[in-house]
């Protein structure tokens, strides 16, 4: 089964349109669009993914939320949602009770990148929400960190013993920037000591300046395959943002082969297998 493990949908609403403009956006022809499965699903069908795996567009609200894990139950395609949770909420506990009434909910993701304090991951709060949903069955969390917050994950680790975690987008390595890979790297590479934490090789177009190249790429790319192996790598498009670097196909075609020749086994993993296991796509 082959898996796309990251994208969004998002409708436009009036509301929406203005949260957007105050963030001053970019890529307006982007953010102020429609992006649904109708336009998604030839786009899957044109590289052969099976599945995918829905993941909250940005601190969407548990109303939004709420109406793509209904839309999610009637889709084919999406195997598995991630759903949104402010875990400074009083509330939290309550609002993992509704979406567990969903079938296909997996989980939460933390988006550290838009919390004005850069400390957030350390807080009381957030580590006692991370062990709420921790004491759920079968529920998981998707964190997109700033660098600097990769090293408070193996103590949510030693927190919560099996718990299952994934690291969206490689914590948004810059790779045009001259010198960016040694201090990306080593701020992963002790993340290996981390069990039960996956890695989604996505969005990596996205932070590759304005002429995205596999060269580019691919020294990111190589260093998680050789140091974490495709049995903890999962690819995502992180379709529609993915659009601001190119398109859909593009996407893909551009991260593979920065990834370059790998065994099938390895390729069936990243390509599907990893996160069919960790999001229990079935």
């Amino acid at each position: 089964m082959r898996i796309d493990c990251h994208h969004h949908f998002w409708d436009v609403t009036p509301e929406r349109t203005a949260r957007i403009r105050a963030m001053d956006r970019g890529n307006n022809h982007i953010w102020l669009a429609v992006h649904g499965p109708e336009e998604l699903a030839p786009q899957l069908a044109a590289i052969e993914f099976d599945k995918t795996v829905l993941v909250e567009a940005w601190d969407s609200g548990i109303e939004e939320n709420l109406h793509w894990m209904r839309r999610a139950e009637e889709l084919d395609s999406v195997g598995a949602v991630i759903g949104w949770a402010n875990p400074f909420a009083s509330d939290f506990a309550e609002l993992l009770d509704a979406y567990v009434q969903f079938p296909k909910f997996r989980g939460v993701r933390f988006r550290g990148n838009f919390f004005r304090d850069p400390n957030w991951l350390r807080q009381t709060e957030v580590h006692a929400a991370i062990g709420e949903l921790a004491s759920r069955d079968g529920l998981s969390l998707d964190m997109h960190l700033a660098k600097p917050l990769l090293t408070e994950i193996p103590l949510i680790a030693a927190e919560n013993p099996g718990f299952p975690m994934n690291l969206n987008h490689l914590a948004n390595p810059q790779l045009d920037e001259p010198g960016h890979f040694e201090p990306w790297a080593r701020l992963m590479e002790p993340l290996r000591e981390v069990p039960k934490l996956t890695f989604k090789l996505s969005a990596i177009t996205e932070f590759a300046g304005d002429n995205p190249t596999p060269e580019l790429l691919r020294p990111a790319a190589r260093f998680m395959i050789d140091t974490y192996g495709c049995e903890r790598l999962m690819y995502g498009s992180n379709w529609p943002v993915s659009r601001m670097a190119m398109e859909y196909q593009e996407t893909y075609e551009m991260t593979m082969a920065a990834v370059g020749e790998l065994p099938a086994a390895d390729r069936d993993r990243l390509l599907g297998g990893t996160a069919a296991e960790y999001y229990r796509v079935s």
